[in-house]
Order: structure tokens, then C-alpha cells, then sequence
């Protein structure tokens, strides 16, 4: 039943009301929206019930990555998931062996590009 089904119907009821209808009139119309509230009532859960499962999802750990070649936390999503792309000397600190490493996320959900100076 849509809303335009369901306004249909409460203003039958009204109508039946207001024109003092017996009640033999008015039972199969408020029988029908009686139906309809139950039956509203058990999606409702339903539909509560599915928000709860993805609630309890969203909030259960992320696994690590099972990436073996990753050695450094990713900046973004703080997963183990850091995987050296290169390495090249820090213009900076070279001369005291600084180096910067350039990393690509490996997590599926993440992907992110960053890089971090060995002086940091």
C-alpha cells in the first residue's frame, strides 16, 4: 500500500465518522489499516534490524592487510599497509644519510600515495 492508498483510506474512516456511520460501516476500514500498521511494524523491524547489523559491522575492527611486503602504517587509514614504491636520497639530509620513501597503500579500501623522510 502506498501513502496515497494509506490517505485514501484514513479519510474513508474520517468520512464514516463524521457522517456517524454504524459501526458494521467503519469495522472493514479500520480492519485494513490495522493490517497495514502491522504490517508497517514488522518492516520497521526488519529494517532496524538490518541498521543494527551494519552498525555492528562499521564498528568491528579492520583487519590488517595480509600484505607481506608492507613495513610502514599508512598515513590515511593507520592499517599496516605501507609498501615501499622507491627510495631516493632527501635533498635535505643527504649528506647524513637521509632518504625518502615513497609508499602506496596496499589496503583494497585505502590505495592512498604518501611519502616519509627517514628524519622525521
Amino acid at each position: 500500500m502506498n501513502t496515497t492508498q494509506l490517505t485514501g483510506l484514513i479519510q474513508t474512516i474520517t468520512n464514516l465518522v463524521e457522517r456517524r456511520a454504524a459501526p458494521s460501516e467503519i469495522t472493514p476500514s479500520l480492519v485494513t489499516l490495522h493490517d497495514l500498521v502491522e504490517r508497517l511494524g514488522q518492516a520497521m523491524a526488519e529494517i532496524q534490524e538490518e541498521n543494527a547489523k551494519l552498525k555492528s559491522r562499521l564498528n568491528q575492527p579492520q583487519q590488517p592487510t595480509a600484505d607481506p611486503k608492507a613495513t610502514d602504517t599508512c598515513k590515511y587509514c593507520h592499517q599496516l599497509s605501507g609498501v615501499v614504491t622507491r627510495i631516493e636520497p632527501d635533498p635535505v639530509w643527504k649528506e647524513f644519510g637521509g632518504e625518502i620513501h615513497h609508499y602506496k597503500c596496499s589496503n583494497p579500501k585505502c590505495g592512498q600515495v604518501y611519502e616519509r623522510s627517514t628524519k622525521e
